[in-house]
């Protein structure tokens, strides 16, 4: 059987799907992998182009009705959020007026950016990777960054704004919910919790013996240093990434909580509520 599987070339994902795609234990499952920037993979949700694949937790209410979230492979923490960033500290009053980069309108960062300051924003998509130097030239007055450049962009000489992760660990008290792997909703039962436990058993590995995982996170990530390629593992990658287990599902449901009339129920693989 041969799945086509989508997945980002960022630390997290590798770490977490090296073996799946090398290990032993795929069980007849090939799976034919496509790597690409998180954005990309949200729109390519939109058409049902892929049978597993990483997706924006803020995405899901749109694609539920062709996908659902497994419990394994997802990205959810404490101190992991998006942050907005500037050349300068501004009042966030004037927010309004400000040209601000987003790294896409479908992830979790826009979802959670619209929920603290509102909808009514002057935002364009840049690819995530690119933000950072968008605001410090000066083509943005600020910009929403994620993933690995959480940890350099005070290097580009900016400033942080606003931590969104903390906005919404102090309002909600749960983890914060940014991405998660969902299957095609129309797979068996058997089949889509086969593929779970797979995804499951690769993270766990990783986790146990992250020095196997090596060569290949760096083959993808060829222009972050080791240094920030192990931070962006860390953040990323703990035990909700094992399993969500009820308080990562607590946490996603939080989310989604103003879609929950757009959800095709289940949402959750092997949970019928």
């Amino acid at each position: 059987m041969n799945l086509k599987l989508g997945i980002s070339p960022c630390p997290n994902d590798t770490f977490s799907f090296f073996n799946l795609l090398y290990g032993n234990f795929n069980h007849g499952i090939k799976y034919n992998e496509h790597f690409h920037d998180i954005e990309k993979l949200n729109k390519d949700l939109l058409n049902a182009d892929f049978d597993v694949c990483k997706a924006s937790f803020g995405i899901v209410p749109q694609i539920s009705k062709n996908y659902q979230i497994l419990d394994a492979g997802s990205a959810l923490g404490f101190g992991c959020g998006p942050l907005l960033v500037a050349r300068e500290h501004f009042n966030l009053a004037d927010i309004a007026s400000m040209k601000i980069a987003i790294p896409g309108y479908n992830t979790t960062a826009n979802r959670l950016l619209s929920l603290v300051l509102g909808q009514n924003l002057n935002t364009e998509e840049v690819v995530f990777s690119e933000i950072e130097d968008a605001v410090a030239t000066g083509h943005f007055d600020a910009g929403l960054i994620i993933h690995e450049t959480r940890f350099t962009f005070e290097e580009k000489g900016l400033v942080k704004i606003i931590d969104l992760g903390s906005w919404w660990e102090e309002h909600y008290k749960t983890p914060l919910p940014l991405g998660c792997i969902v299957v095609r909703r129309s797979f068996p039962e058997e089949q889509k919790l086969l593929i779970q436990k797979q995804i499951s058993d690769s993270v766990r590995q990783a986790l146990t013996k992250p020095h196997e995982t090596l060569e290949f996170v760096r083959s993808h990530a060829q222009a972050m240093s080791l240094d920030v390629m192990k931070q962006h593992i860390d953040l990323y990658v703990n035990e909700f990434s094992v399993s969500l287990g009820s308080a990562g599902r607590k946490a996603v449901r939080t989310l989604l909580s103003e879609d929950s009339t757009k959800l095709t129920e289940p949402v959750f693989v092997g949970i019928n509520h």
